[in-house]
């Protein structure tokens, strides 16, 4: 490298602190190329720097309005069967404890069931 020439300095290299890489040997100074890493979360200023607009968490599937009461309704299937259809004498003497978990949940889907309708309809319920 001639004398006359500062290194460039890439960015992810380092970190451009004080005018000297810290990454770097200690002679390579960041030169007018350098590319100074950008702000991490910890270093904004939250009085100067807002919340961006871009910010915003991507939807899941597990958002949805009638994902809650299509699990809770499988529960309530699947401890009713257990609870009242189920031939199996081992699963007989859990019968109380099915048959309660099954009305618990089935409850539990009528309600969220009826408050996911009353928010996708689009008149409000009324």
């Amino acid at each position: 490298m001639e004398p006359h020439e500062e290194a460039q300095v890439q960015p992810g290299d380092c970190r451009v602190q004080h005018g000297r890489c810290s990454g770097a040997s200690p002679g390579i100074r960041a030169g007018a190329g350098a590319s100074v890493p950008p702000m991490s979360e910890r270093e904004r200023d939250p009085e100067t720097d807002g919340p961006d607009e871009d910010d915003e968490l991507a939807p899941t599937p597990f958002d949805g309005p009638w994902v809650l009461p299509a699990v809770l309704l499988g529960l309530a299937i699947w401890f009713g069967y257990d609870g009242f259809l189920n031939p199996d004498p081992d699963m007989q003497r859990w019968w109380w404890f099915n048959q309660g978990g099954a009305a618990v949940f089935a409850v539990g889907a009528v309600f969220f069931g009826w408050r996911a309708l009353r928010r996708s309809d689009p008149d409000g319920g009324s």
